[in-house]
């Protein structure tokens, strides 16, 4: 017959007769000079009449058939205990009445596990200890942001990460007067017997960039930057607590309410879930810094609590483990963001993951714009609000902003990874990724390429003033009368007067605001609300066709005379750049006329102006690189190509469709792909180039 299996109260037994004498022999020695001074563990666990506590480490055991938890000697009345000692601090330590899975599989195997605590605490009672950690404190700066704020309220939870952090510098608690360093030495030399294989083990993890469940209570302190992940990116906070509020949530098959069931039945464990909670904020900016409350959890998902992990896979994790890369992103968007916090005309890389090319738009950032209502709402439609917008918890004056600094670590990893930004031509607002914000890339050397006489250009430099500075952005929502500078430029269509507005633009570096006149539901209301926006922004203001706002007023046209009658005057009171554009400058009311400084007439495209005009959008396509389009090919036909009678209007869109289907045949654009494109115009039963570069039309061509 096989040996029976050793009996669990007996191996029980023979492990903590060994655990005591080792940790006598260890007591001696820290008590030797500390006489007088005691602490004690208390064991914890909810027995049949409520919560007991032992002096000795409890332990399963079967009685009649049922697995109860034992321990001795009791402490009936503990508080009686701890006064009658006197003690300086007690250990307290809960056990759970609940056997566990894995405790079953080992009695099943006649083996004894050590019976861990669910929950472990040091109370103080003493008020020399109490005293004694806050000298040091005042003693030690590095002291006071490591421990924890003491008394008799409150508890200390285990593994105590505040002494991992600091117990490199245990050193200078001998810089206190005796009584109090023998006191600190006490707790701190119990917390050293207790976990330093745990600390030394946690070292070692970080070192290799790892983690486990037990070292991740020691990877967050506070006042240091952590970074979140989630499905919108990253995003960093700062620090305010240790982690706290450990949790296991074993997803562990219930036994079955069966009188049979025995220890040769256990059930298979499945994944368990760590969690840890930590306290954290950063910045909120909506024209004053908010600093923004949260509680991070970071969740770990292994099989066991030993088994580790990349720290940097975790959803929640300290920068000073992240990649350059990370770190150089968070201090560029924190850049970002404090460049804009006034105003700022940027640059948007819209770029949509699944498409191969990027969409470059351009916003004008402004939370003043977004959150003070003004004497007149924005046109066009708010942004959503974000699902998870959290109210401020309280504003902070940020010390950057009246000393002319930028912000330094670890304030410039906090500032938000979204920014309000308002889309000129489609008017509306947009929530941005900072990430994705650059700087206007403006190029003044676009209006020397525009088809105009030397002449002109010289006049409209003249004219035009530059640069965009900061106090062009309006700090007072009321208009004042100004100087208006009114540009009238009129023309046949496709004779290059969009192309003129946006080089203007680009030479004074300024926003382009377009107002097409034509739409049919343009209103008093809509037109005060551009001069508004124009009015604080300051940006190019451009009425497009405005003939059909601003004709001749006559006595049968009461609406069109009403319209020019407040356009007129708003523009009175506006100070800033406005350019008209018409089909014939006849058209528009002589009062208009008269308040223009400049008036440019553009004639039917010349053969010289349409090559000009080729290449004005040929080198728009200079960033798709020269491995897609033949450059060179092209223009030695640009006689050829600007030979044919073509507005801007057709020739852009001729480039547009060759670019398109030489994308279609995998192949690079060349001079043949237009000679192709434009033959379409002239064969194709009338069909036009507009026709042709819809979608319907484009893939007829392809076939």
């Amino acid at each position: 017959m096989p040996p029976n299996p050793p009996d669990p109260q007996v191996l029980v037994l023979q492990r903590q007769l060994r655990a005591l004498q080792i940790k006598n022999h260890v007591l001696q020695r820290q008590l030797k000079d500390a006489k007088g001074i005691n602490f004690a563990i208390f064991h914890c666990f909810i027995g049949q009449e409520g919560e007991e506590t032992y002096l000795g480490k409890p332990y399963w055991t079967k009685s009649g058939g049922k697995f109860q938890l034992k321990a001795y000697p009791p402490v009936l009345y503990p508080d009686a205990y701890i006064l009658y000692k006197p003690l300086a601090f007690v250990i307290y330590k809960h056990y759970s009445s609940e056997l566990s899975t894995e405790y079953r599989e080992a009695l099943q195997q006649g083996q004894m596990l050590d019976l861990e605590p669910t929950r472990e605490v040091i109370k103080l009672f003493s008020d020399d200890i109490i005293k004694a950690v806050e000298l040091f404190e005042k003693e030690d700066e590095e002291a006071h942001k490591k421990f924890p704020s003491l008394s008799v309220e409150k508890e200390m939870s285990a593994p105590y990460p505040w002494w991992y952090h600091y117990r490199d510098n245990r050193n200078k608690i001998s810089n206190l007067p005796k009584p109090e360093a023998e006191l600190i030495h006490l707790l701190t030399d119990w917390i050293d017997v207790n976990y330093s294989w745990r600390y030394g083990r946690s070292d070692d993890q970080f070192k290799r960039g790892v983690v486990s469940a037990k070292s991740l209570p020691f990877l967050v302190q506070p006042g240091e930057v952590l970074v979140r992940r989630d499905a919108e990116g990253v995003e960093a906070f700062l620090a305010t607590t240790w982690s706290d509020k450990e949790k296991r949530n074993s997803e562990m098959q219930v036994p079955p309410e069966d009188p049979d069931w025995t220890l040769l039945s256990v059930p298979s464990s499945k994944k368990s879930e760590w969690s840890w909670e930590v306290d954290a904020w950063s910045y909120m900016y909506n024209g004053g810094f908010y600093r923004v409350m949260r509680r991070l959890v970071i969740n770990l998902d292994v099989a066991t609590a030993d088994t580790e992990i990349p720290i940097v896979d975790l959803d929640v994790f300290p920068l000073r483990f992240a990649s350059q890369e990370l770190r150089e992103t968070l201090e560029r968007r924190g850049k970002t963001f404090w460049n804009s916090r006034y105003g700022n005309y940027v640059s948007y890389d819209n770029q949509n993951k699944n498409e191969k090319h990027a969409q470059e738009e351009y916003y004008m950032i402004d939370w003043r714009g977004y959150t003070i209502p003004p004497c007149l709402p924005m046109p066009g439609q708010r942004a959503k609000p974000k699902e998870n917008d959290l109210i401020p918890e309280f504003k902070v004056k940020c010390r950057y902003v009246h000393v002319g600094l930028r912000p330094s670590e670890p304030d410039v990893y906090l500032f938000p990874r979204t920014a309000i930004g308002y889309h000129l031509q489609r008017k509306e607002w947009n929530h941005l990724k900072v990430d994705q914000i650059q700087e206007m890339p403006w190029d003044e050397k676009t209006f020397g390429n525009i088809a105009a006489d030397v002449e002109i250009k010289e006049l409209v430099q003249a004219l035009i003033p530059t640069k965009l500075s900061a106090a062009d952005i309006g700090t007072d929502w009321m208009y004042k009368k100004g100087d208006t500078l009114i540009t009238v430029l009129h023309g046949g269509p496709g004779t290059g007067k969009p192309f003129t507005t946006d080089s203007i633009a680009e030479l004074a570096q300024k926003q382009l605001l377009q107002v097409k006149c034509s739409q049919p539901d343009i209103t008093a209301e809509y037109l005060k609300s551009m001069f508004h926006v124009g009015g604080h922004w300051r940006p190019l203001l451009m009425f497009e066709d405005a003939e059909a706002l601003l004709k001749q007023r006559s006595l049968d046209g009461v609406p069109c005379n009403t319209l020019a009658s407040d356009f007129l005057r708003e523009v009175e009171l506006f100070d800033g750049l406005i350019i008209l554009t018409s089909k014939s400058a006849g058209d528009l009311d002589e009062l208009l006329k008269s308040r223009s400084r400049l008036t440019v007439h553009y004639e039917t495209l010349t053969q010289p102006r349409r090559a000009q005009v080729w290449r004005n959008f040929l080198r728009q396509l200079d960033p798709l690189g020269e491995g897609n389009i033949d450059f060179d090919g092209i223009n030695a036909r640009m006689d050829e190509l600007s030979e044919k009678v073509m507005s801007e209007h057709q020739i852009c869109n001729a480039i547009i469709t060759a670019w398109q289907l030489a994308q279609f045949q995998g192949k690079m654009m060349t001079i043949d792909h237009l000679r192709y494109v434009n033959s379409w115009a002239d064969l194709r039963e009338g069909r036009t180039l507009d026709w042709l570069s819809t979608g319907s039309g484009l893939s007829q061509v392809a076939k």
